[in-house]
């Protein structure tokens, strides 16, 4: 089967290498920064379910969901902090088998900044402490909670569910 671009929009901006990527001009960040490949997974707005290029969804082959989502991601912003299901908590609250696992593999065109990602919290985090500067919406308190890690083109790391992270 073959597919048709699958792009999804998020509130972040980004897209452009993905552009560039197919081809598109003239190529630019935009809310579509995600592409998702052979994808049977619904982004909460609905779209991001892979289409055929004879029209069909990806579902109405594949009748089981697959177990991961492939997407490629090119994100000029920072990306909210945010935390996949682990597996028990996927099941519960969205009766799905498995939680978020994530794989980071990036490129370094980080217009201009030094890339990074923020992985897991820093020693002596308590749950207290971040639910404070979470209602307070303190960003920069919650981005110092976390590891800050610098990337380099190439780099891998493996994100379980349950882990809070951002890039």
């Amino acid at each position: 089967l073959e597919m048709k671009e699958n792009r999804v929009y998020r509130p972040l901006l980004g897209g452009k290498m993905l552009d560039e990527l197919s081809g598109t001009e003239p190529a630019s960040d935009g809310h579509y920064p995600e592409r998702w490949i052979c994808s049977t997974t619904a982004a909460s707005d609905g779209t991001g379910i892979s289409v055929t290029t004879d029209g069909k969804l990806l579902t109405e082959y594949v009748k089981e969901p697959l177990p991961v989502l492939v997407k490629l991601l090119d994100s000029y912003s920072r990306l909210m902090i945010q935390v996949h299901p682990d597996d028990a908590r996927a099941a519960k609250y969205f009766q799905i088998k498995e939680g978020g696992k994530l794989a980071y593999t990036r490129d370094t065109d980080n217009h201009g900044e030094e890339p990074y990602v923020y992985l897991g919290f820093k020693k002596g985090i308590t749950k207290e402490k971040w639910r404070l500067l979470y209602e307070k919406q303190d960003v920069k308190g919650m981005e110092e909670c976390l590891h800050k890690i610098p990337v380099k083109s190439g780099d891998t790391f493996f994100v379980p569910g349950g882990v809070p992270h951002a890039m």
